[in-house]
């Protein structure tokens, strides 16, 4: 099987009125991209339709045919690329024309390089920019100054993940773990920046690659969108998933201080809270 060098994961959902545009802008990058995995989980509009009739070699559109949720239909997403390097997408959002091109000249910069996200504006469903960002709901790592270039350590990234996993370009060492792995618990783009983290090194590029957009179907606050909310929710058990997600991972790969972040999670006030109320409630 021929492998390509630059694969795209995309998981769509309902997406009939930002898909051409976003695909478009992928399409018109400066460095071309080889393929375009789109997975559509079972929508109800006509985006296979927009897709399909683009009639583009380089997509490559599968339709399930029962909803499967954000996290599996992206792990299907990324489980059909064939590149060296795979990006993500959203299905809504547009990327500059150089996001491709300098993404990859960061993370190529070295073999210990295994992933890289970089920045993003905001725009509203007219494309209009979003200035007023103190209005949203955002992390604080988006409102610090930074560095052209900053490292994310697996130290740093172990508290949660700051980056919009729309931004992402991951090595395949990083891939083949992850689908190894195939964990539902932990959200596709959390758990790739951990694997990548553990093995070598994941940048932040600070450029505004992507305009994310923020429209009708955005959940509140920009950091999740609709779909991603479909996602069950955890029931308590005696072990923290974080914690779970770590003891796995550590069996594929070397994860230096493992025992300590198991620990952190296990000391995480959420997770001795719903402890706590499980016990109250007799479960």
């Amino acid at each position: 099987m021929c492998i390509t060098n630059i694969s795209v994961a995309m998981a769509t959902y309902n997406g009939e009125k930002y898909i051409r545009q976003q695909l478009m802008s992928i399409l018109n990058q400066t460095m071309m991209v080889n393929e375009i995995i789109v997975v559509d989980d079972n929508s109800g509009d006509r985006t296979v339709e927009i897709i399909e009739a683009m009639r583009c070699p380089q997509i490559r559109i599968y339709k399930n045919k029962k909803n499967l949720g954000y996290v599996e239909n992206f792990y299907k997403a990324i489980s059909l690329t064939h590149g060296k390097y795979v990006f993500l997408a959203d299905q809504d959002d547009i990327w500059e024309k150089e996001k491709v091109e300098f993404s990859l000249a960061e993370l190529q910069k070295s073999d210990n390089n295994m992933a890289v996200c970089t920045g993003f504006s905001l725009i509203n469903q007219n494309e209009n920019p979003i200035t007023d960002i103190e209005h949203y709901q955002v992390n604080d790592f988006v409102l610090q100054k930074h560095k052209d270039v900053e490292e994310l350590t697996l130290k740093r990234l172990v508290f949660g993940n700051v980056v919009q996993g729309c931004t992402y370009c991951v090595r395949r060492d990083a891939i083949d773990v992850y689908l190894k792995l195939h964990n539902n618990e932990v959200i596709h783009d959390y758990q790739l920046m951990l694997i990548s983290a553990a093995m070598g090194k994941v940048k932040y590029l600070n450029k505004p690659l992507i305009r994310y957009r923020l429209h009708e179907n955005n959940a509140v606050g920009f950091d999740k969108k609709k779909h991603r909310l479909e996602m069950p929710r955890k029931k308590p058990s005696k072990e923290p998933y974080m914690a779970r997600f770590f003891r796995q991972m550590s069996k594929e790969i070397m994860v230096r201080h493992k025992n300590y972040y198991v620990l952190l999670y296990y000391l995480r006030i959420p997770y001795l809270i719903s402890i706590v109320k499980n016990v109250v409630s007799g479960g």
